[in-house]
């Protein structure tokens, strides 16, 4: 707005600024505080009636250590704000630059009164040195040679500096990255062999792939294109791959980072940088996108993804659940707004569980073996509620809670950078969700910090009350080592089968069917995997994948038997499997096998 045009409208401007900044702080306080009281509530209550807890004192609860870390961090930011202005200072860009030189005095008496830190010449030297530097950024090497300059320039010996210069090196560098001076990432092996002295210089590299207007500037140059080894066609490829599909080769990016005049270590540091803040993550060469054939590495930014879901999304996840597979669910309600570039950071969180993935613009569906994980951001009509859910299927118990879990993780970290972010979490009933109920019962995400103990195989459903379900459908079980994950297999197949409404021989084959079997097996798995013609080398090979995990190893080895008898019929398939349990003297199995699946009778 400019100052000569409505001096009165700009007065009218600036105290709307300060009463809104005002009012939001009060908000935000008032809200922390509010949040600080419901914690202590909680946490209060919960040592109150510690004793007719749901978990009782079988359930390893992690519920209130989480909450306590939670109500520290509250009561540290509450006690550490920041007092806002109590006025706005009005410049001009004219010539005459109105303003700016009583901000300036303002800054100048403000900076006066607070306490001075005393800042030691050497380091204010080097500080001065790196920045008359020219180059963008700074390797190691080099910031170790212009503070050995800076030393020897101002008569410093080693001895003064503890006998190493890298070692006070280190120091200077992390003071300096904590007042903003630099950017330097210590804590990061990959990183930390890149000084950014020059701050602004990390901002335009961000920008150089973070921009609205990216067709439009992003264009072919002959001379570019000849230094990046791309020629106009590849590149108009892989331009057309990131604006549609965000994917981005490394080829293209060291193409917009031409100007910055980087090393090939430095790039690579870029891309790690990217990758350790979540804005992207590396995915393997795709046949839909021919430009990322020739490359090196593929990146996918989320923030560039097509609206489109996937036309095969709809194929892998039907709307109902199949009858021999487990679904779960996770919902994060935000009553008034999802924080932003969280959903977007999410996404490239969950490619560290998962092996392949389907993306578009709000959701996601991803494979981890043959467990499935959909998770979708969707607007509430009416407003700007925004839900996150997170939905697994499969027949893996412990993988279901393994993605589930980690996915939730994933999100709470995210928000945690949000204090003020309001929202609900909840589990959705996975029994009403299996029963085809459009009104689940929704538990407190609570039981999501417990763990399912030894002992503890089904609870009474909470909407039907005469009926047993699995225990672990609500509390989950330990993703590495479950000792007693072959019962709750057990639990879990039978409760399916009641949700059947026919019984037959082909439920056997499914892989909960086959996950039973395995339950059902001890020591003598190995030789059954043999007899059914698995090598000795590749069943070595499956203890190394999943050890300490007899159940598994067992599973994965009737499933991946299974999976090659493709000229077979199911009757011809059951009667191998049964036979050959048989012939490993567990005919007793084969019998309770028979009577469960209402399979005849196995010939000699």
């Amino acid at each position: 707005m400019q100052i000569c045009v409505n001096p009165q409208r700009l007065g009218e401007k600036v105290t709307d600024i300060l009463e809104r900044m005002h009012t939001e702080e009060n908000v935000k306080i008032k809200d922390l505080k509010i949040e600080h009281e419901k914690l202590v509530q909680k946490l209060q209550n919960i040592k109150e009636s510690d004793q007719d807890r749901i978990s009782g004192s079988r359930f390893e609860d992690l519920g209130p250590q989480r909450m306590q870390e939670k109500l520290k961090y509250l009561e540290r930011i509450i006690h550490t704000r920041i007092s806002l202005p109590t006025r706005i200072h009005i410049v001009s860009c004219a010539e005459d630059l109105r303003g700016v030189k009583k901000f300036q005095q303002s800054l100048e008496s403000k900076l006066s009164e607070t306490e001075e830190r005393p800042f030691p010449r050497l380091w204010y030297r080097f500080l001065t040195a790196i920045q008359e530097r020219k180059e963008k950024l700074l390797h190691w090497e080099q910031a170790i040679l212009i503070f050995k300059d800076v030393m020897e320039e101002m008569k410093q010996s080693m001895i003064s500096q503890q006998g190493s210069a890298e070692s006070s090196l280190e120091v200077i560098l992390k003071y300096l990255h904590s007042t903003g001076e630099i950017v330097w990432y210590y804590e990061n092996p990959k990183l930390k062999g890149i000084v950014f002295h020059r701050p602004d210089t990390l901002v335009e590299m961000l920008r150089a792939v973070f921009r609205h207007d990216f067709e439009k500037v992003v264009t072919y140059d002959d001379r570019l294109g000849r230094i990046s080894n791309i020629n106009q066609n590849k590149f108009n490829m892989m331009k057309s791959d990131f604006l549609s599909q965000g994917l981005m080769t490394l080829e293209l990016l060291h193409y917009c980072l031409l100007h910055f005049q980087l090393s090939i270590e430095a790039k690579d540091m870029f891309v790690d940088l990217m990758l350790k803040f979540d804005l992207c993550y590396e995915v393997p060469k795709m046949a839909g996108a021919p430009a990322t054939l020739a490359s090196s590495r593929v990146l996918r930014f989320p923030w560039f993804l097509s609206m489109d879901v996937p036309e095969n999304v709809g194929l892998s996840w039907p709307e109902r659940a199949p009858s021999d597979v487990v679904e779960m669910k996770i919902q994060f309600h935000f009553p008034k707004k999802l924080p932003p570039n969280v959903f977007e950071k999410l996404s490239a969180r969950l490619q560290s569980h998962v092996l392949k993935r389907e993306d578009w613009k709000d959701g996601t569906l991803a494979q981890r073996n043959k467990t499935k994980i959909l998770v979708t951001r969707s607007k509430i009509s009416g407003g700007n509620n925004i839900d996150v859910t997170m939905s697994v299927r499969g027949s893996d118990l412990q993988e279901l809670w393994f993605l589930l879990k980690n996915a939730r993780i994933d999100l709470l970290g995210l928000l945690q950078e949000w204090p003020f972010a309001q929202f609900e979490q909840n589990l959705y009933c996975s029994h009403c969700i299996l029963r085809g109920d459009d009104d689940p019962f929704i538990y407190p995400a609570e039981v999501l910090d417990m763990t399912c103990p030894k002992g503890i195989y089904r609870i009474n459903c909470q909407k039907e009350k005469n009926d047993m379900v699995p225990a672990c459908f609500v509390y989950p079980l330990d993703s590495e080592f479950q000792d007693d994950i072959g019962e709750h297999i057990k639990v879990v197949n039978e409760f399916l089968q009641g949700l059947m409404d026919t019984i037959d021989g082909a439920g056997l084959l499914t892989d909960m069917g086959l996950s039973y079997v395995a339950s059902k097996l001890g020591a003598e798995w190995s030789l059954v995997a043999l007899n059914l013609g698995l090598s000795q080398p590749e069943i070595e090979q499956i203890q190394l994948d999943n050890p300490y995990q007899t159940v598994k190893q067992t599973t994965t080895s009737l499933v991946r038997w299974r999976d090659r008898q493709n000229n077979g019929s199911e009757d011809d398939i059951l009667n191998i499997l049964l036979k050959t349990l048989k012939d490993c003297d567990r005919g007793d199995l084969v019998k309770e096998l028979q009577e469960k699946y209402g399979i005849a009778d196995v010939g000699q």
